[in-house]
């Protein structure tokens, strides 16, 4: 078991600073439920590429072969 941390040993411009990381730790591993699904907004890279029409066209076998191991 961890012992308690103990930061009133430290000074104070350390106590902020270990309080600041605290609070940025909470922040960054804490899901808040209600944004927990994040959407994306629709069309984000529309005109940035043109999806060729050979798109849905099976793969060349030379390249479906480099999936699998020998």
């Amino acid at each position: 078991m961890m012992d308690t941390l103990r930061i009133d040993i430290f000074p104070e411009v350390v106590r902020r600073e270990i309080q600041d990381y605290y609070e940025f730790l909470l922040k960054k591993y804490t899901v808040d439920k209600k944004n927990s699904e994040i959407k994306r907004p629709y069309a984000l890279a529309k005109d940035e590429f043109i999806v060729p029409e050979s798109f849905n066209e099976p793969l060349p076998d030379d390249i479906i072969n480099n999936f699998y191991r020998d």
